[in-house]
């Protein structure tokens, strides 16, 4: 649920490759944008919560785990139907619907038909976008109640046990995620505090995120963590569980805002500085979209990423 996604190669003209140890970027060089990793892991995590809930929603349809047998028989598990895209608010998904045949008329006359799904068809384009934000703010903090009863709602045909299962399970590969070592190394570091509902920047509540640029141009989101996005104690904290996984040596390039807290805690990455410490305007406007951040739709993820593009990073004082 957590994977990155593929890597983007490609990142990078002719005559700017990272390979030397120190290089400097000319201001039209192009600086790769962070929000489509963001959005690939958002999509790819609603999907695989998605299809581990359809998943369950059969079982207990079924009253028992897939292989079990019981003296009851009310259908049978017959494989997935084709692809179904469904949309989840930053874009859409592909599940597999489990098929189910053979139900007894007594059981159910139409035979199984996914409620959830049927949740899908109704749903607004407000309540998808509220399916994302609670996603990250899972990722951020380990909780994943709330994205759950946005994906199920509120009396979803499962039971109890099942949905403690399932947030287990979640919940374990979350901490696993979070823990994964780190290695290699990132010549690019971008780091911002997400807003992810308006008003939020009343009580200065973010998540913190940090994505990273390897030598080859593949990005990698490396930490989601809840935080005030201009303490410097919080962005502390984060950078040092990155140095704990593996993250030793410092980047060429650190991009962010300038009034992150991140800067005053910078040095603590390692005993020397970043060749160059960049401010750039691209993070600064993925939190000017409140309604649509980096993550929520690709038209606000393009006209993002073209920002990325544009000449205007310039050198933070």
């Amino acid at each position: 649920m957590f994977n990155n996604g593929p890597g983007h190669p490609g990142q990078f003209q002719e005559g700017y490759a990272v390979s030397k140890p120190y290089q400097v970027l000319p201001p039209t060089a192009p600086v790769p944008a962070p929000n489509d990793v963001l959005e690939t892991v958002v999509r790819e995590g609603a999907r695989k919560m998605l299809q581990a809930v359809l998943e369950e929603e059969v079982d207990e349809f079924l009253g028992r785990r897939r292989y079990q047998r019981t003296d009851e028989h009310r259908g049978y598990r017959n494989g997935h139907l084709p692809k179904r895209t469904i949309g989840v608010g930053m874009g859409a998904v592909e599940v597999r619907l489990p098929r189910v045949s053979d139900v007894p008329q007594e059981v159910s006359p139409d035979g199984f038909q996914s409620e959830i799904v049927a949740r899908y068809q109704r749903r607004s384009r407000t309540q998808a976008r509220l399916m994302v934000r609670l996603y990250l703010e899972g990722l951020a903090s380990g909780d994943f109640e709330p994205v759950f009863r946005s994906l199920v709602g509120d009396t979803a045909a499962l039971s109890p046990n099942s949905i403690v299962r399932l947030k287990e399970e979640w919940q374990q590969e979350y901490e696993t995620w979070k823990k994964r070592p780190l290695r290699g190394r990132y010549v690019y570091l971008f780091a911002d505090g997400l807003y992810l509902k308006a008003g939020d920047e009343r009580d200065k509540t973010a998540v913190l995120v940090v994505l990273g640029v390897d030598e080859q141009g593949h990005k990698e989101l490396l930490a989601m963590e809840e935080g005030y996005r201009e303490s410097t104690t919080a962005w502390a904290e984060t950078l040092r569980s990155l140095k704990e996984r593996g993250l030793q040596e410092p980047p060429l390039l650190a991009i962010g805002d300038g009034a992150l807290g991140l800067w005053g805690s910078g040095r603590g990455l390692s005993h020397h500085p970043p060749s160059a410490v960049l401010e750039s305007p691209v993070l600064k406007r993925s939190r000017q979209t409140p309604q649509a951040p980096t993550c929520r739709g690709p038209q606000a993820a393009a006209r993002i990423s073209r920002g990325a593009q544009s000449p205007g990073v310039r050198a933070a004082s």
